[in-house]
This record gives C-alpha cells, sequence and structure tokens, in this order.
C-alpha cells in the first residue's frame, strides 16, 4: 500500500498560501495562490516542499495544501481573504434583486 503525502495547514495572505509548520520540518513555507486569481482555493492541493533534502530519500515527496480554518474570532470581520465570513444571498433573495432590476428598467422606458 502506497503511503499518502501528509496535509499542510495554510493559510491565505497577500495572495500566497503561507505554510507556517511545515509537516516535514516544522518550519514555515510560503507557496502562490494565483497572484490575484478570483479563487486562489484552487491553487491548493498537492505540492512539492521546499524543505526536501534532494541528496537522500524521504518517506515524503511533498504535501498536500489543505486551508486552514480562520480563528473563532476572525470569522465574521470582514477578511477579504475569508468568503466563508460573506454569507451566500438566499434564492428568494435573488429572485427578488433580479425583478426590482427589471422593473427599474421598465419603468425607465428601457423596453
Amino acid at each position: 500500500m502506497m503511503k499518502r503525502d501528509p496535509d499542510a495547514l495554510a493559510e491565505l495572505k497577500n495572495s500566497l498560501w503561507v505554510v507556517p509548520d511545515c509537516p516535514i520540518c516544522g518550519k514555515r513555507h510560503v507557496h502562490g495562490a494565483g497572484g490575484g486569481a478570483p479563487d486562489p482555493r484552487e491553487y491548493l492541493g498537492h505540492r512539492v516542499a521546499h524543505c526536501l533534502p534532494r541528496d537522500k530519500k524521504i518517506q515524503a515527496d511533498g504535501y498536500f495544501l489543505v486551508e486552514a480554518l480562520p480563528p473563532a474570532h476572525e470569522v465574521g470581520e470582514g477578511r477579504a481573504e475569508d468568503k466563508r465570513s460573506t454569507p451566500k444571498p438566499r434564492r428568494c433573495e435573488i429572485l427578488d434583486t433580479i425583478q426590482n432590476y427589471l422593473s427599474d428598467e421598465e419603468g425607465a422606458g428601457l423596453d
């Protein structure tokens, strides 16, 4: 049975995924997050660890970047990096918004 590489908790900071505690060496590493991409979470997944020794074989080839949950006191405080702090609008709210938009266009003579 093949062993899976470990998970590394990563935090999104300034369009970078920061691994504060590497599961291989315990040090801090930084990985790209798309340089302002619309969804930096697309850049999570397997990465080669920056600390892998090139001269000897170790059991892991890297790790899987996994988004760390924000501290409880930061959730809902308007962190632009954390989409989970912004609730998605309910379907009826979206339909109401569309209905209002269409009503405004009709009232302005934009038929």
